[in-house]
């Protein structure tokens, strides 16, 4: 816009199309702008699922913890068979070591070798291993074993 002004103090009209330039400059301005605020936004959203993605591939959806080398896992599997001392001594040491530092397997294992009942030595899921299925075959598979015979 010509802002210089005449010597008799009136301003000086501007050139042919200047103010839709002006306009246009503005216009092209706010739209960087909402571009820019809009990019930041899904770029952050695109890190956290990234991220979110890696977890639940490198953890899965119920992460296990490594205690004394052995995850919860391998730990439940041969809970049984170090109850009844039938594991290589280098196993029964990582599972008694990891039996004293997790405090679910911990728990799970004195209340399987504390408890009378016939069931008491079934391994039954960690809490992190949660699933409506996996909970309903548990209970069918406790039923199926406990299930009266008829003579």
């Amino acid at each position: 816009m010509n802002v210089d002004k005449n010597v008799d103090g009136e301003w000086n009209p501007c050139q042919s199309g200047e103010l839709e330039q002006i306009v246009r400059r503005v216009r092209s301005g706010r739209r960087n702008r909402v571009a820019f605020k809009l990019g930041s936004y899904v770029a952050v959203l695109t890190v956290v699922v990234v991220a979110s993605v890696i977890a639940l591939q490198r953890f899965g959806t119920s992460p296990m913890f490594t205690y004394g080398g052995i995850s919860c896992e391998q730990t439940r599997a041969n809970m049984n068979a170090y109850s009844m001392g039938q594991l290589a001594p280098d196993l029964a040491k990582r599972i008694e070591t990891h039996l004293a530092e997790c405090d679910h397997c911990g728990r799970r294992y004195r209340e399987m070798t504390a408890n009378g009942d016939p069931t008491a030595n079934r391994v039954l899921p960690h809490p992190r291993d949660h699933s409506p299925l996996r909970a309903e075959s548990t209970v069918i598979a406790l039923a199926v074993e406990n299930k009266p015979t008829s003579r």
